[in-house]
């Protein structure tokens, strides 16, 4: 766009000169308060998020040896007659075999069989008297 338009009527010139610096200074300024904006409310979003994670967090190890139980997931079946809300939510005993990694873990029967690797999530203490 010229820097100088001349109006028609026969009035002054209108100038349009823009300073390309302080406007890349204000832009950049604007774009600086946004992006602390942005940081700030990040954070702020991840502590909630944390605050309602640790509410329903346990924070769990299984030593090996230690006797624990598994949850069973099973699905209905119409054909064999069964519905799985009626089965049990977890079954077991099993023994701790093997600590994979911090939260899962390898588990065998009291007969000593492998019955694969499963996370922590879906273990829980066996009860004592078993």
């Amino acid at each position: 766009m010229p820097s100088n338009v001349q109006p028609k009527d026969g009035n002054q010139p209108v100038s349009f000169d823009i300073d390309k610096n302080e406007l890349a200074r204000d832009r950049s300024e604007a774009f600086r308060r946004l992006y602390a904006e942005v940081k700030q409310r990040l954070k702020k979003a991840s502590e909630k998020n944390k605050r309602y994670y640790d509410l329903r967090h346990r924070d769990v190890t299984y030593e090996i040896g230690s006797r624990v139980y598994r949850k069973n997931f099973v699905l209905s079946d119409a054909a064999q007659h069964f519905s799985s809300k009626l089965a049990p939510k977890y079954v077991g005993p099993f023994i701790v075999a093997k600590k994979v990694s911090p939260w899962t873990y390898e588990l065998k029967d009291v007969d000593g069989r492998f019955r694969g690797t499963w996370h922590a999530k879906d273990l829980k203490p066996s009860p004592e008297h078993d």
